[in-house]
């Protein structure tokens, strides 16, 4: 009996209480998480590893998750990014979707609904993987 790998969701959160939630959040629907507590942390982590869903803070030491969306996507990175922030009003919620983001989620956050979208960019990544073996 063959074992599905666990994909893998990189979170990129300062808050260390914020980041295990998020973590757990991960492990429950059956992800890997690995957890990065800043800007260049997070960049570096992403360059150097395959990540279904990467989920950026925006206000970082060392910078906006914001912009590390075109970065991932400059460095050829195909993961699926959320925004998980405190900016949370429908501007900041506009700026992170046009500059890139897959979804963007306000803090405080419900655990079940972080769950949901997490599931929801599986599955999404998971589609993407199929249609690619298709082809």
């Amino acid at each position: 009996m063959t074992h599905a790998i666990a994909p893998r969701i990189l979170i990129v959160e300062d808050d260390p209480d914020i980041a295990e939630a998020m973590a757990q959040a991960a492990r429950d629907v059956g992800a890997d998480p690995v957890v990065r507590r800043s800007y260049a942390g997070g960049l570096a982590a992403a360059a150097g590893a395959e990540f279904a869903v990467i989920m950026f803070d925006r206000m970082l030491p060392g910078g906006d998750g914001i912009d590390a969306i075109a970065k991932l996507c400059a460095a050829g990175s195909t993961a699926l990014v959320i925004v998980v922030s405190a900016l949370g009003r429908a501007a900041n919620k506009i700026e992170g979707l046009e500059k890139g983001a897959d979804d963007y989620l306000a803090k405080p956050f419900d655990p079940d609904a972080l769950r949901e979208r997490m599931r929801a960019l599986l599955r999404r990544k998971a589609m993407v993987a199929l249609d690619n073996d298709v082809m």
